[in-house]
């Protein structure tokens, strides 16, 4: 045999053992284990209503209160401490007064306190118990106004909903807003539209009559309504949407972006239909890009479609502060894991990779910092990968309203201080444009219930660290017409009604 050949059966014959060994490994590796994500319900299932003594109870909200105040990046942003300890005693004393309490007052409790807070990504989950009821209405809310816009039923579609147990609109959107964890008045009026039917109920008891008083041809009617059985509803239809829509003889492509989450053959999706859509409307004038109803997720799902339309370069936040803490280091050693698990690399070379690899030193920075520590990532700068001549030259609309949150306003910050040419249409965020993330859920000892918490705070480009949420360059109120007749109000602004503010 020549050497020649003997070089190239031993080259592979080490490359087939190599890659045998390097399988071998993989399968030998675990999936990476969150320390601190410690769903263990063995004790306590958390979708019954479970009755707790007072003790273990208090002993869940002295848990809470302090993982919110030790863990939290900014917990006082928008209350003082003092606020905050006010409440926390209020609640010791309420518990103390029982011998008992159920996990789902315990949880509506511990929820109005994330409400204070009025941070979106640090709240609590309300108890799931089996029979979950709603009042059998749908509602919007309009000028301080509930309206019912459920076509079957015995309160008239269309008819102003007055009272519910003598109780004015006012007293019941304050008794639903309380639990929502934004400062903004537009995340707080959607919050209340949507679980207005569901709130009401779990927060005054499914065992009470009800009494619904409405308006209609300007006459009051009060009528006993019954409970249904309460099913979560669909803010959207699919993930992503491309269509075009027509107004008055004139029309707009819209690309519809719901969610900003999903697995990699949903966002291989999602990929391909953006760039199809961006394929198809090269050439168009205007295009209008719409996440009224995308709650967030991941960002680089956003910055995947601003990249079609924006400049070479282009900044996110103003910086970037992570809050140290064993929680923090927690998540950070989950999500480094994870990334070399989803690429199929052996956990034994994750330490290794950890300490050479050049774009692991914010690991590294995190994993050895002290409790306390605060590490911060300066302006953030995004490099463009879509080349200039790819890129879309018209101009751009973007669609917000109170229902958009989290990565979604991420992406709306980003397209207000870099895309010059376009601008944006409808109503403020859900929550402020700096704002807590990366957050983990945990579970009370006792109860059960399970609660968020961030470990990092993002500054909006501007720097501004304030209650608003990104602002539209255009709002657009609603008006009650709108749901009677199915119109969609920011499209037609767009197309028709760009020199005035209201519709």
């Amino acid at each position: 045999m020549k050497k020649s050949t003997k070089i190239i059966l031993f080259t592979v014959l080490t490359v087939v053992l190599l890659w045998q060994l390097w399988i071998a490994l993989y399968f030998m590796t675990e999936e990476p284990r969150y320390a601190h994500n410690s769903r263990d319900n063995s004790r306590v299932n958390p979708h019954h209503d479970v009755v707790l003594s007072s003790k273990d109870a208090l002993e869940d909200v002295e848990k809470f209160a302090f993982d919110l105040t030790h863990y939290h990046p900014k917990p006082f942003a928008f209350i003082s401490e003092e606020q905050f300890n006010r409440q926390i005693e209020k609640n010791k004393e309420a518990i103390a007064q029982n011998e008992t309490i159920t996990t789902l007052d315990l949880s509506l409790m511990l929820s109005e306190l994330t409400g204070l807070i009025s941070d979106s990504h640090t709240s609590v989950e309300i108890a799931k118990i089996v029979q979950r009821y709603a009042l059998p209405v749908d509602v919007v809310y309009v000028d301080g106004r509930f309206f019912n816009i459920r076509q079957e039923g015995e309160i008239p579609y269309m008819a102003e909903i007055v009272s519910v147990n003598s109780m004015d609109s006012e007293t019941l959107y304050d008794l639903v807003g309380k639990y929502i964890n934004t400062p903004t008045k537009s995340g707080i009026d959607r919050f209340v539209e949507r679980n207005f039917s569901n709130y009401i109920p779990l927060i005054l008891g499914y065992e009470a009559d009800y009494k619904v008083s409405y308006k209609d041809d300007e006459k009051i009617s009060t009528i006993p309504v019954e409970l249904e059985r309460f099913y979560e509803k669909k803010r959207f239809d699919g993930r992503i949407n491309d269509y075009v829509f027509e107004y008055n003889d004139l029309s707009i492509p819209v690309l519809e972006l719901n969610s900003f989450s999903g697995d990699n053959d949903e966002l291989n999706a999602y990929m391909k239909t953006v760039d199809t859509f961006f394929q198809e409307n090269k050439d168009a004038k205007q295009i209008a890009i719409d996440i009224r109803n995308n709650g967030g997720g991941s960002d680089g799902w956003g910055r995947y479609v601003l990249n079609y339309f924006l400049g070479d370069t282009y900044k996110g936040y103003d910086h970037f502060d992570i809050y140290v803490t064993d929680y923090t280091r927690a998540y950070y050693t989950y999500q480094y894991q994870m990334q070399f698990y989803r690429l199929k690399i052996p956990s034994i070379f994750w330490s290794i990779a950890l300490n050479i690899i050049p774009d692991c030193k914010l690991y590294r920075d995190i994993l050895n910092a002290e409790d306390g520590e605060v590490i911060s990532v300066g302006e953030m700068v995004f490099n463009n990968p879509v080349q200039s001549e790819k890129r879309y030259k018209g101009k751009a609309f973007l669609l917000t309203s109170g229902e958009t949150g989290s990565a979604a306003i991420g992406m709306a910050s980003l397209f207000k201080h870099n895309d010059k040419n376009g601008c944006i249409v409808g109503q403020e965020t859900n929550h402020p444009e700096s704002f807590a993330g990366n957050f983990s859920v945990y579970t009370l000892p006792h109860s059960g219930v399970g609660y968020s918490l961030p470990c990092s705070y993002s500054i909006a480009p501007d720097g501004a660290e304030d209650e608003r949420g990104v602002i539209p360059d255009y709002e657009v109120k609603r008006t009650l017409d709108v749901f009677e007749d199915g119109r969609d109000p920011e499209l037609e602004f767009i197309l028709t009604g760009l020199n005035q503010t209201e519709i």
